[in-house]
């Protein structure tokens, strides 16, 4: 799945089943930052970027024709280019009319993973209520908005300022929670703030699920904010890994605990065409909208990494290639 750079397209190089894309927009995710200072295995000689979109510009794939519109996603990297050589696009998708270059780049990552979760993740019901960490950011917007507009579910958010609970709730909130970032350094995880509104909030109850890509900081709050048989889905670690969890843990609430990852669900071609399909509905009928925060040229790709991860940002971050 991982992408190749090219210095300019040339179809007798690629491969059978290969295309070249010229990139339009990239998406700048918190993952290009982890690979970057060395959480995440990365060829630091390598072209970072895990999403984009641009115009098919040469193909040996019978699925794609020069002129096609794609999106795409990619691991380990390749986006943050001019060019892009994809070997087996089984992630690459056609972009429906209506759906532009840019909103493509933004959506793809945030939003294949907020339909992976809620569809496959933790398969959540109309009358559920879950609980979604650091919910300003592109991921926690789109996981609000899919979540009450899509879903119908009852979704709480978690932000760290009084500017950013105003865009959680623009987001479609029914409650947000204002609580700074950092760790807990009290006692009782049950003191936590964040854990006392939600039981507040939901009457004793706690949440059915919590959607956490904080990770460390978080994790406790999110086990203990649980209610019985309620999920903890991790799809992320900003703060820092999650520790290794005792399975006992779970006992008290008969929880259950899983990682979600995108790149794991784009490997299945029905998955994958069932994820987009559902996202691309779901923009073309208004009910997820992923705001773009800022747009940055590819030379100021350090000052975008920098902004996202001094959490300054409310929303997705592009580069425009």
């Amino acid at each position: 799945m991982c992408g190749q750079q090219v210095v300019a397209p040339d179809a007798a190089a690629l491969p059978e089943g290969g295309i070249i894309v010229q990139n339009k927009f990239a998406g700048v995710n918190y993952l290009e930052v982890i690979q970057r200072n060395g959480q995440y295995p990365f060829n630091l000689g390598g072209v970072p970027g895990i999403e984009g979109a641009g115009l098919v510009v040469a193909s040996r794939n019978a699925e794609f024709q020069v002129g096609d519109r794609v999106g795409y996603v990619i691991y380990p990297g390749g986006a943050y280019a001019e060019y892009i050589q994809i070997n087996n696009p089984g992630s690459v998708v056609k972009l429906p009319e209506g759906v532009s270059y840019e909103q493509a780049a933004a959506a793809l990552i945030s939003g294949l993973t907020t339909v992976g979760i809620y569809r496959y993740a933790h398969e959540t019901k109309p009358d559920q209520t879950v609980l979604v960490w650091a919910a300003a950011g592109g991921a926690g917007q789109a996981l609000v908005q899919f979540g009450k507009n899509v879903v119908g579910a009852r979704v709480i958010g978690v932000t760290s300022s009084e500017e950013k609970a105003r865009v959680v709730k623009t987001a479609g909130a029914d409650d947000v929670i204002v609580h700074p970032r950092g760790p807990f350094t009290g006692e009782r995880i049950e003191d936590h703030p964040v854990v006392k509104r939600v039981f507040e909030l939901t009457g004793g109850q706690g949440v059915d699920a919590v959607f956490d890509g904080v990770g460390a900081d978080t994790f406790d709050a999110s086990l203990a904010s649980l209610a019985l048989h309620g999920s903890v889905v991790v799809f992320g670690h900003t703060s820092g890994v999650v520790p290794p969890v005792d399975p006992k843990r779970l006992a008290a609430r008969n929880a259950r605990l899983l990682w979600h990852l995108v790149f794991t669900d784009v490997k299945d071609p029905a998955r994958f065409s069932g994820l987009t399909t559902e996202l691309f509905d779901s923009i073309a009928q208004n009910k997820f909208v992923q705001p773009v925060y800022r747009v940055y040229d590819l030379a100021d790709a350090a000052q975008a990494h920098a902004d996202l991860e001094q959490g300054k940002s409310h929303g997705k971050l592009l580069l425009r290639l």
